[in-house]
């Protein structure tokens, strides 16, 4: 009694198929070594607004997470198919906005499936294509993000108590400016200018600040730092 016992308790842990653990094991490291670099590109060239450390820290148990699914399903039609029904009933009550995350991820799982399926060679060669491809935009993106974009410029909000010529304003910021754009202009009970500036300088700033507080001082300003989303 207690053999069969015994007999049916190790038929439980026969691996049906061919199976090397060995090998299993090797591209099971391979593919953490190779989720946890792109995590960490992910990490330093995204630009993506949510927490960026969270998602990267979950790729990896992504990427091992499918090769341990695609690894006991590739043999099995009928695991496939009560997979897809598992995977049919499972809701997300946040939807993923960011395509960058979006990109990332599918990457994470595409890496696990080529390991899972037994396919590292190819996998690894479209990873560093794809790597590539990823930090060669990031080295691009610098120079282009400032020509293109107003990382250098400033929020100017001036709050008038009585109303002022727009024109003539701006006149007079223009020898302490590179750049002014007119955001908002708001009249009622006070009017309110918003501007987006970027100054000649710091020495330049602080004459800009002495001009608003002799020139109008029934006004109040203040600045913020403009922070681009790209």
């Amino acid at each position: 009694m207690r053999v069969m016992q015994l007999e049916t308790l190790r038929s439980y842990f026969e691996v049906s198929g061919s199976f090397d653990p060995q090998q299993t094991l090797i591209l099971a490291l391979i593919l953490i070594l190779s989720s946890s670099l792109v995590s960490l590109v992910y990490y330093y060239t995204g630009n993506s607004l949510s927490n960026r450390g969270r998602l990267a820290a979950i790729l990896p148990l992504m990427s091992v997470t499918t090769m341990l699914i695609i690894s006991i399903i590739q043999s099995s039609l009928a695991l496939s198919l009560g997979l897809v029904g598992a995977l049919s009933i499972v809701r997300f009550r946040s939807a993923i906005k960011d395509p960058e995350e979006l990109a990332f991820i599918f990457l994470a799982i595409a890496l696990g499936l080529g390991f899972g399926a037994g396919q590292p060679i190819i996998t690894l060669i479209f990873l560093a294509v794809i790597l590539l491809l990823v930090l060669g935009q990031a080295v691009l993106r610098q120079p282009f993000s400032r020509v293109f974009t107003d990382r250098d410029s400033l929020h100017l909000e001036i709050v008038f108590q009585k109303p002022r010529s727009l024109n003539q304003v701006v006149e007079e910021m223009q020898p302490y400016c590179q750049k002014i754009t007119l955001v908002r202009l708001n009249q009622d009970e006070q009017q309110v200018m918003m501007f987006l500036i970027k100054p000649q300088s710091t020495d330049a700033l602080e004459k800009l600040q002495q001009l608003f507080q002799t020139k109008y001082k029934d006004a109040r300003f203040s600045l913020l730092q403009y922070q681009p989303l790209v």
